[in-house]
């Protein structure tokens, strides 16, 4: 039997992955059907237009021996052998009519999954803020998210890397907002060298050691994350590569601009809440002389 841990990387592998991502299978090898475990997943149903849970209608396998394709009836006794195919398909719980398929292949080895085939495509939907925020360079994150699902390493990496280098002006002007009034000259001082300078990865050098604790969860800095990204370039690896680059550009990308959003949103409530009282305090004032 799978452990908890194995059916918490499987949903992961189903929901998440992209195209060709392996996902090895500890401690053991797979020998049967039941060592592929049965769970339900969490996807975008374009019916119910938002995140539903996803139950398993039908699980088969493609038999590499001969290749016949057929549907499990017990698993416990269903062997698999190399180079074999199991199909999934699940259907969304809520409306029961929209359906999401994955081919998954079991390798030579028997030690790993690959994500071979999944209808609909995989994809990264943009919330609202995140795309009135990218604005015309939103179709830019698509692209590059439907590269990314394909395993196009390189390609996502270009849309990616793209989005920061247009965007990388905007959010550093925004971080000053977030920081002390005393480490606010230093600050700008930094932001004025990133005006002459034409490279992206520059810019991030220059201000990245500036970001504020708010910026750094768990001591981490995105923009860290992003120049170590950018830096391998798309010149030098492979699809592989590149695709582990894309997928640190996006979130790290997803963090600031949410983080960033969400101070500016905080910052206005706060200034309308304390702007409410004075006005109130100052209307009694008033009253009293009167």
């Amino acid at each position: 039997m799978v452990s908890q841990m194995e059916k918490e990387k499987f949903i992961k592998f189903l929901e998440k992955k992209p195209l060709y991502t392996r996902l090895r299978v500890e401690p053991k090898k797979i020998e049967i059907v039941a060592d592929i475990p049965n769970v339900n997943i969490n996807l975008y149903c374009d019916l119910c237009r938002d995140n539903r849970t996803f139950q398993l209608r039908e699980k088969a396998i493609f038999y590499n021996d001969g290749n016949y394709f057929v549907s499990i009836i017990d698993e416990n006794t269903s062997p698999v052998s190399s180079n074999d195919r199991i199909f999934f398909r699940y259907t969304c719980a809520s409306c029961h009519n929209f359906d999401q398929d994955f081919l998954i292949r079991i390798s030579d080895s028997m030690d790993y999954l690959q994500k071979i085939g999944q209808y609909p495509e995989w994809s990264i939907r943009i919330d609202k803020t995140l795309k009135e925020i990218l604005g015309k360079y939103a179709e830019n994150y698509e692209t590059g998210s439907k590269l990314e699902s394909l395993g196009k390493g390189i390609g996502a990496f270009a849309y990616y890397r793209r989005i920061i280098e247009v965007k990388i002006d905007e959010l550093l002007n925004l971080i000053p907002e977030l920081m002390p009034d005393e480490e606010k000259e230093k600050l700008m001082g930094a932001l004025e060298e990133t005006k002459k300078s034409k490279y992206a990865q520059e810019k991030i050098q220059l201000i990245k050691d500036l970001l504020p604790i708010s910026l750094r969860p768990g001591g981490l800095n995105p923009l860290d994350i992003l120049y170590e990204a950018l830096s391998v370039g798309i010149h030098t690896e492979d699809d592989k590569k590149c695709l582990e680059s894309a997928e640190k550009i996006r979130i790290g990308l997803n963090f600031l601009i949410k983080r960033l959003i969400e101070y500016n949103q905080d910052t206005l409530e706060f200034t309308n809440a304390m702007k409410h009282f004075l006005e109130k305090k100052q209307k009694h004032l008033e009253k009293k002389k009167s």
